[in-house]
């Protein structure tokens, strides 16, 4: 337009370019210590590096800013981020060592995820001492820049030797091992005592802990210590005992012989010696008692008519009392007889007296009366010197009638023998009872008095005419003439007429008063009750009764006033949640809301009540009602994603009706991990309160790779580890990443594995080595216990067998059994596919016995010793038969081998006792012939006779103690040592004839 207003009659155009200003992305990645990246920025046409080049080598984790600039010129208004993750390279560390020859050691290597082993294994079997190396690959697919290199030194194994003895038992024996360092016995120790022969096996260790080859067996022969015993018994002074020891072949005696003749108890040692030399290792001791004739003192005493003494004599232990008894009941003074026989027999050499004296007891009177209750009563007895009275005392105060007895003593302490009684009969003390009670002044009083036959009254009269409160006294005698023990008191009240008040108030309408009276006990109300509901102004009229009955002089008056209670008003509404409503009440002077304010909030629809208070304080009879609808804003949530580098994403959100994307569309497709916002609006045009914030991480693509042990013995098990993924899939269904496999051919295993959301896969391949197979073969598979066998495997070059054996090296099983063998190549270090077995059945050794036809025999006899538990016997007399008969002079040792069906043999050794059957009591009567021996005994001696007996053993007094039946030409042996030391005697019957013979026993 002009400056006169002229406008152009034509239109300028003005074209103007505009540029696009480039936003450029950039990738991230990981790499190994020492490796190179490449940043690969896009968007741009060229860049310019914050690490001044795209190619870097950061030795740790970087991250490098791009800016790019397009072909026209225009510089990219983002900065692009490239992330670099450097992971280091591992450092491996293992373990040294040291092994026994024929063992394996196991590598322990750390630093990495898996490992390379120049054995080809963890584990391995060196013979002699070597080094290996051992590299590793971490997690994040680094290998280590040097491997680590261990060194395992292998020590021989030793062979041991052990020595043999012979010992007596109860001795000790050194085991003396060599070839080793330290020993391991069977015995548990060095120093072994064994009670039989015996092998003890010795396991023994070097100086660098290898355990030998081979188990030492040392036989230790062990001869029987003799256990002797030796008979004690007691004698009268100046006669002999004779000791009788057993157990052993010769024996030595402290008193020189085996006949003693001790004038006082003595003792004497005796010790013996076995065939084989063995002396016992117990001293018998033979304890011999000489026994005295015994002295016998005895009480003497008094005592009352009608009692008993009892006679306690000492000196002996048993006694014979004249009277018959040791308790004695004499009416006149008396002297008792008394003689005693000790514990070994001996009747005492006196007589003890004991001398009796008898006293009178006393004969008691005493006179009875009467009294009143509470009164005391003076019992008088006689007849005696002192009284015990049954009330304790002469004075008694009985509360009813009571019998007292009263027993005396004479001077000579004799006790009466009936109690003399005294009847005290007691007339009962009245007590006395009378009524209280009230009036009005004026009124007059009736007292009632009860409890006794007549009474007597304070006032004069029973009936009082008080003006104030008085209190009146009532005494009672009853119809014996006994005065009341209390006096009655009648109390009685004169009450007074009682003023009548009230309270007066106001209320607001609906509401109701309580009038409170006072003055009184109870009220009459003008309106019926004392609560009262007035609709306006009103007065109530009050009247009062006193606890007494007294009606009030006076009305009392009480005044209501009425207030109105208010009415309220409110208004109801809608809000979206979040925002706030203003209730606006009115009607009232001050107001009470169930939110606690007039201004609310409420997460979802709510009804709020208002109370309104008026200026004189009336509350509302109804409350006001507001309604609030509350539309629900929404919450808006997205989740967060991982995506595989070149992949899309769909946003998904929730809650709302409606969302916009901070990225402009629900489908992003990042190079880079980057974060977006979304909001969300409801139906009801809520808009919500949060933006939800999601981050599209971008991960890149992995790379899988497998290691493992490539060559393995078949049917062993080997595992293979993947690497580069965090979940693994294998071809065999495993899903983890590492697997043991067992191959029995070459064998390719593959795996998928999966990073996040990216995958890949990856295969390796195992070579499978034949097994060698064993044999094995035993010396001797029958053997008799405590001999030995050789096992022997072949197929392999090292063996390992059960039980603790070694091959080609005897050993003595103590059971039967069955030993396994497994072998190992040396060449390809496989153990055998197969165990081999070889079985050993172990014989018991038979089990002998010896028994004769009599344990003790005297000189001059024979006896048969019977040998079982054997199938074939030789006797040491060079017989070869079962049943041998011998006729030693002196106590001899038999040794008896015997061999069983299985031809295992043992051997046994009894010994034969026999007596100089000193003290043998040869007896004949009547054409019977009856043995004793020994005699004197302690109880245990035998009986012989050449005929068959009926035998019955006796004490002193004819008691039976013992019947046996003793047949021809045979030893019965007799135990009776639970008796007490004395006399007996055995009687001998035969077709009614008889032998008697005494015994003694002493201990």
């Amino acid at each position: 337009t002009s400056a006169q207003g002229c406008i152009s009659t034509n239109t300028a155009i003005a074209n103007i370019t505009v540029n696009i200003t480039p936003t450029i992305s950039v990738n991230s990645g990981a790499i190994c210590a020492g490796d190179a990246f490449t940043i690969l920025p896009s968007g741009a046409s060229t860049y310019t590096y914050s690490g001044g080049i795209a190619i870097v080598s950061p030795t740790g984790n970087m991250a490098y800013t791009i800016t790019g600039t397009s072909s026209e010129g225009c510089i990219s208004t983002n900065m692009a981020i490239s992330n670099l993750t450097v992971h280091p390279l591992p450092i491996i560390s293992a373990n040294s060592g040291s092994i026994c020859s024929g063992d394996s050691f196991t590598i322990n290597a750390s630093g990495a995820l898996s490992y390379t082993y120049s054995g080809g294994s963890d584990i391995v079997n060196p013979n002699t001492t070597s080094s290996y190396s051992i590299s590793g690959t971490s997690a994040d697919g680094c290998i280590s820049s040097a491997p680590a290199v261990i060194a395992i030194t292998v020590h021989a194994s030793p062979t041991i030797s052990i020595n043999n003895g012979v010992i007596c038992s109860g001795e000790s024996f050194t085991l003396n091992p060599s070839g080793a360092l330290t020993y391991t016995y069977s015995s548990g120790n060095s120093v072994v005592s064994p009670m039989t022969n015996t092998s003890f096996n010795i396991i023994g260790t070097s100086a660098q802990g290898c355990i030998s080859t081979n188990t030492a067996i040392a036989n230790i022969t062990v001869n029987i210590t003799p256990t002797i015993s030796v008979n004690s018994g007691s004698i009268c002074s100046g006669n002999n005992f004779i000791l009788i020891p057993s157990g052993a072949v010769s024996y030595t005696y402290s008193g020189g012989s085996a006949t003693v003749s001790p004038m006082n108890d003595d003792s004497y040692t005796i010790t013996g010696t076995s065939a084989e030399g063995c002396i016992n290792n117990n001293v018998a001791v033979a304890n011999v008692t000489v026994h005295l004739t015994p002295t016998i003192s005895v009480n003497s005493g008094s005592i009352c008519s009608g009692n008993s003494f009892t006679l306690i004599p000492s000196g002996a232990l048993t006694y014979t009392f004249s009277s018959g008894n040791s308790i004695v009941n004499p009416m006149t003074d008396n002297a008792y007889n008394v003689i005693g026989t000790s514990a070994q027999g001996c009747i005492g050499s006196n007589t003890a007296i004991s001398n009796v004296s008898v006293y009178p007891s006393p004969t008691i009177t005493s006179i009875s009366g009467t009294i009143c209750s509470g009164n005391s009563f003076n019992i008088v007895a006689s007849g005696a010197n002192t009284y015990t009275y049954s009330g304790g005392s002469t004075l008694v105060s009985p509360m009813s009638t009571t019998a007292y007895s009263i027993t005396g003593t004479s001077a000579l302490g004799c006790i009466s023998a009936a109690p003399a009684v005294c009847d005290v009969t007691v007339h009962q003390t009245p007590t006395v009872s009378v009524n209280s009670g009230s009036i009005c002044s004026g009124d007059s009083f009736t007292i009632i008095a009860s409890g006794a036959s007549s009474y007597t009254y304070s006032g004069g009269t029973t009936v009082v005419n008080p003006m104030t409160n008085a209190a009146f006294n009532v005494i009672g005698i009853s119809a014996q003439g006994c005065i009341s023990s209390n006096t009655a008191i009648a109390n009685v009240t004169v009450n007074i007429t009682p003023t009548v008040s009230v309270n007066s108030g106001s209320i607001c309408s609906g509401e109701s008063f309580t009038m409170v009276p006072a003055g009184a006990n109870t009220y009459t109300f003008s309106s019926g009750v004392e609560i009262v509901s007035p609709i306006v102004n009103d007065n109530y009229f009050v009247l009062g009764t006193s606890a007494q009955g007294c009606i009030s002089s006076n009305t009392a008056v009480s005044n209501v006033t009425v207030h109105p209670t208010p009415t309220i008003t409110t208004i109801s509404g809608s809000i979206c949640s979040g925002n706030s409503f203003n209730l606006n009440a009115g009607g009232a002077f001050t107001y009470s809301y169930s939110s606690g304010n007039s201004i609310v909030t409420p997460n979802s629809s709510s009804t709020y009540s208002i109370i309104g208070t008026s200026l004189m304080g009336c509350t509302s009879a109804s409350p006001a009602i507001s309604n609030v609808t509350v539309f629900t804003t929404p919450t808006v949530s997205a989740n967060s994603a991982l995506i595989c580098e070149g992949d899309s994403y769909t946003i998904n959100p929730s809650g709302a009706l409606t969302y916009t994307f901070s990225s402009g569309s629900a489908v992003v497709s990042p190079s880079i991990s980057t974060g977006y916002t979304i909001t969300g609006s409801s139906i009801d045009n809520c808009i919500s309160a949060n933006a939800a914030i999601i981050t599209v991480s971008v991960q890149p693509a992995i790379s899988l790779s497998i290691t493992g042990t490539p060559t393995v013995c078949i049917g062993a098990p080997v595992t293979i580890y993947a690497a580069g993924a965090t979940s693994f899939t294998w071809n065999l269904g495993a899903n983890s990443a590492n697997i043991t496999v067992v191959p029995i051919a070459n064998t390719t295993y593959s795996v998928y594995g999966e990073y996040g959301v990216c995958h890949n896969s990856a295969a390796y391949t195992i070579s499978v080595i034949a097994r060698p197979i064993v044999n094995a073969t035993i010396s001797n598979s029958v053997i008799c216990i405590g001999n030995s066998v050789i096992a022997n495997a072949s197929g392999a070059n090292n063996y390992v067998w059960s039980g603790n054996i070694s091959n080609g090296i005897a050993f003595s099983p103590s059971v039967s059994a069955s030993y396994s063998v497994v072998g190992t190549s040396t060449l390809t270090g496989c153990s055998s596919s197969n165990q081999a077995v070889v079985n050993i059945l172990v014989n018991p050794l038979p089990i002998l016995n010896v028994s004769s036809s009599r344990n003790l025999m005297c000189v001059g006899e024979s006896v048969s010793l019977t040998a079982g538990g054997a199938n074939t016997y030789v006797w040491n007399t060079g017989s070869t038969n079962n049943n041998i008969v011998v006729s030693p002079t002196l106590s001899t040792t038999y040794t008896l081998t015997g061999t069983d069906i299985n031809s295992c043999q043992n051997k046994v050794v009894y010994t034969q006792s026999v007596s100089a059957c000193n003290g043998l009591d040869k007896l004949s009567g009547n054409g019977i012939k009856m043995n004793v021996f020994p005699n004197p005994n302690n109880g245990e001696f035998y009986i012989v006779s050449d005929q068959d007996l009926n035998i019955i053993i006796t004490n002193e007094l004819g008691q039976h103690i013992l019947s046996a039946q003793l047949n021809e030409n045979n030893q019965h042996q007799v135990q009776i040592n639970k008796l007490s030391n004395g006399i007996y005697f055995i009687i001998g019957t035969n077709n009614h004839n008889n032998v008697k013979q005494k015994v003694i026993i002493t201990q």
